[in-house]
């Protein structure tokens, strides 16, 4: 049976000359890019809708959480994705009113695409000097983030640390040292590695170049030497060995009348040699200061 109501909608159609004529479905072009992001990072939306009466965005998080959107037939939006898991994005379109009945309209047409949402890969940010003398300390300062723990390893040996923190290493050879920094989290492991190059300090003999003293009279020679691993004095006499000296102190040598010269030797954390040569000179007799000679000669005029 067909209704009064049905019959008085049909016959307007006749007289209009519109019966049996139907809505266009809607037609929609919906891009969503990138489809697979890190938590905070961004998707960008774009869509063109045609034959719709009304359009809506509806964007579906991970979490559950929902939320409807009445659009304009043609736009985009840039969506921060906030919730790791899966999210979706969906234009609704509703089409446009027309003569036929309503229970022969189009229905509403949608278009779905979903977006994985990942977590972050830890991030790492070291500062360490690439180089350091030996006996200065390597000072290391990190941040970490998107990680639930880290660890520190040092020339193989390992130690669990902070996110955030900073330390200093001992120098205690020259060479290098292997630094990295390991991180892991929901999104992964991440590492940061770096190479410390630690340097010999130059070796640098402080002492006179020339002593003179009275001939079979011991003089003492200061001296001082830096960045050394060892030193020897060398008599440079026949029958004479080299001997072991410390980094400072004095070193008693017997002046002769001919000119002779010791040689201090010294070797470097990193192998090199340096030589310091002393000459000694000797006399006979202590030469009298010009003020010494003045007073004899007052007294003699007196």
């Amino acid at each position: 049976m067909i209704s009064v109501h049905a019959l008085g909608e049909m016959r307007g159609y006749v007289r209009q000359g519109r019966l049996g004529a139907a809505a266009i479905p809607p037609q929609i072009h919906f891009d969503v890019a990138p489809c697979r992001v890190e938590r905070d990072e961004h998707v960008d939306i774009h869509w063109a809708v045609t034959h719709a009466q009304r359009v809506v965005l509806r964007v579906l998080r991970a979490d559950g959480t929902s939320a409807d959107e009445v659009v304009p037939r043609e736009g985009r939006r840039r969506i921060a994705m906030a919730t790791v898991g899966r999210g979706q994005f969906a234009i609704l379109a509703t089409p446009q009113a027309g003569p036929a009945p309503r229970r022969q309209r189009p229905p509403v047409r949608q278009v779905v695409a979903d977006v994985e949402v990942v977590a972050p890969k830890p991030r790492i940010h070291l500062e360490v000097g690439a180089r350091v003398t030996l006996g200065e300390p390597i000072r290391l300062a990190w941040a970490i983030g998107e990680a639930d723990d880290a660890r520190l390893i040092v020339d193989g040996a390992s130690l669990p640390v902070a996110m955030n923190d900073q330390i200093e290493i001992p120098s205690e050879a020259c060479g290098e040292r292997s630094v990295v920094l390991v991180a892991r989290g929901q999104g992964g492991r991440a590492e940061c590695a770096r190479r410390v190059r630690v340097a010999a300090p130059p070796v640098v003999i402080s002492a006179p170049t020339e002593v003179d003293g009275i001939f079979d009279s011991a003089v003492r020679i200061r001296y001082a030497i830096s960045g050394a691993r060892s030193a020897v004095l060398d008599p440079m006499e026949p029958g004479e060995a080299p001997q072991a000296i410390p980094v400072s102190g004095q070193i008693e040598a017997w002046p002769s009348l001919e000119a002779r010269r010791i040689q201090i030797l010294a070797e470097g954390h990193d192998g090199r040699r340096v030589e310091k040569t002393i000459t000694v000179r000797g006399r006979c007799f202590e030469w009298p200061s010009i003020a010494d000679e003045l007073a004899i000669l007052n007294q003699g005029l007196r």
